[in-house]
């Protein structure tokens, strides 16, 4: 059974990159220039909006990569996966990095 997840996973992942065109060399480049960036949204206590996603989407148009801070007290309503899951998927964008509360998505050129 963890075995069809993980290959489930693994698909989906593929398609991720493939709509994203990016390949695993374009994810670890994108995942060392994250390193260097700085939270320029945060999630607080309202947690997730239309608003934010807006936010969020239009900071995507302009610098493709970005890095989303998750306060403490926007955990009480929704979990940290839950949360990055939702943002992903709203904005149509790829899962960078995540450390701690902190994650990059990216969204590159769809085809």
């Amino acid at each position: 059974m963890e075995e069809e997840r993980e290959i489930e996973h693994i698909a989906s992942k593929e398609e991720l990159f493939a709509k994203h065109r990016i390949d695993k060399k374009r994810f670890y480049e994108l995942r060392a220039q994250s390193k260097g960036l700085e939270p320029v949204v945060r999630i607080g206590k309202n947690a997730i909006n239309d608003n934010v996603i807006a936010n969020i989407m239009q900071l995507l148009r302009k610098y493709r990569l970005i890095k989303i801070k998750i306060l403490k007290n926007s955990l009480d309503q929704y979990s940290l996966e839950q949360l990055i899951d939702n943002i992903t998927k709203s904005c149509d964008a790829i899962l960078i990095d995540k450390i701690g509360l902190i994650f990059t998505i990216y969204k590159g050129n769809s085809k």
